[in-house]
């Protein structure tokens, strides 16, 4: 396989993965959380103003991110979530973080062999 066709295939899988991986991983963001958690009346479920339900939300999103405790509380003292709870939430941050970083990774791919084949295509023409 020639080396223009290696950095062709490169480049498509690349994208493939950022189709795949970015509007997924878009979603874990406190706004759209939160336009979620109102429309389906989270804050009446959990009698808390959605003041409250954002800042809890704000803080399990970045939990996800950084492998948090997960024991943010409605009330500063009763941990939201229970032990089997936050140790899903740690399983999924673990996923979450490892989706990120291929994510990461395709878009460096991207963009070295996008202007790799941009300056081929230079030469070309």
């Amino acid at each position: 396989m020639n080396d223009a066709r290696a950095v062709g295939w490169a480049y498509s899988i690349a994208v493939a993965i950022i189709i795949t991986l970015a509007g997924p991983l878009l979603l874990f963001n406190p706004w759209f959380v939160s336009l979620e958690q109102q429309r389906n009346g989270s804050a009446a479920l959990l009698a808390a103003d959605q003041g409250v339900i954002d800042r809890v939300t704000g803080t399990i999103l970045g939990d996800l991110f950084t492998g948090g405790p997960f024991a943010v509380s409605l009330d500063g003292q009763t941990p939201l979530l229970d032990p089997m709870e936050r140790s899903h939430m740690r399983d999924v941050g673990g996923l979450v973080r490892i989706l990120a970083v291929v994510l990461a990774a395709a878009l460096a791919v991207f963009a070295l062999t996008g202007s790799r084949l941009r300056d081929r295509r230079r030469c070309i023409s």
